[in-house]
């Protein structure tokens, strides 16, 4: 009878386990995501508003759907919806104009770094409305395009072997990092790569700074020399001509006082 017990015991048990298993199964359920590919640009170009504008392609991975409603938001604000697809994939295009009227802003009012957000709901064939945790960030900016040869004259306001090597011109390669951002062959202008620090303290060239441009301006953080933070000098210049592409740059090293004022004119 014991015998007898345990064995309709443990059968009751196995039972239970399956069950339990079968409804895990039934509660789990496929979803579907939306996939962004082919993105033509990235941001909005604000000395351009009126005709720029970003595109990519739309399409589905998941279960089947009927559609997918695209919404946007600027800054972080209430979504507004701007089109439904239902054919894929869909190309998509986003004018900075759109974006503006969709999320009440003047395109006028547009500030650099600010963000239009496109965001995806998909409707299931099976009756579901899916928000997605995919999105698409544009950006107000401007494009940049600094990457080349210059010649560059350099003025300098310290270092320890002045008056001699006040000045110095070379020729300087600008080069473009995936980051976006941007490397000079010498940040120094030569002083620490071919000038009296690389034979006096055995430096080499500032390759490795690297530095952006946004709408004209250059800017930086976080860079050095070798003995401490390399900064932008303030009150200095440090911007981009748009009509001659001349790049003037004004660093200072924080651990010794050096300085100088970059020019490159592209060659």
């Amino acid at each position: 009878m014991k015998n007898l017990f345990r064995s309709g015991l443990v059968l009751v048990v196995f039972s239970l386990f399956f069950m339990a298993c079968e409804e895990e199964e039934a509660r789990f359920v496929e979803g579907v995501v939306p996939e962004i590919s082919n993105i033509e640009g990235t941001i909005f170009n604000l000395t351009d508003v009126s005709n720029t504008s970003v595109s990519f392609d739309l399409n589905t991975i998941g279960v089947p759907v009927n559609s997918v409603d695209a919404y946007i938001n600027y800054n972080g604000g209430a979504s507004s919806q701007i089109g439904t697809y239902s054919t894929f994939p869909s190309n998509i295009t986003v004018t900075a104009t759109e974006a503006a009227a969709a999320t009440g802003v003047n395109t006028s009012d547009i500030m650099i770094g600010d963000v239009f957000q496109v965001s995806f709901v998909c409707n299931t064939q099976d009756g579901r409305a899916l928000k997605s945790n995919v999105t698409m960030d544009i950006v107000g900016s401007c494009p940049s395009a600094l990457e080349g040869t210059y010649s560059v004259f350099t003025t300098y306001g310290y270092h320890d072997y002045l008056p001699d090597y006040a000045e110095t011109t070379m020729e300087l390669t600008i080069s473009r990092l995936e980051n976006g951002n941007y490397v000079s062959t010498d940040f120094s202008g030569g002083l620490y790569g071919s000038g009296p620090y690389s034979v006096e303290y055995n430096t080499g060239p500032l390759d490795a700074v690297e530095f952006s441009e946004v709408c004209g301006e250059i800017m930086w953080s976080g860079q050095s020399d070798p003995w401490g933070d390399l900064v932008m000098t303030a009150g200095g210049v440090n911007q981009v001509d748009p009509a001659t592409g001349v790049i003037t740059i004004s660093w200072t090293a924080n651990a010794y006082g050096e300085n100088g004022v970059s020019v490159y004119t592209p060659l």
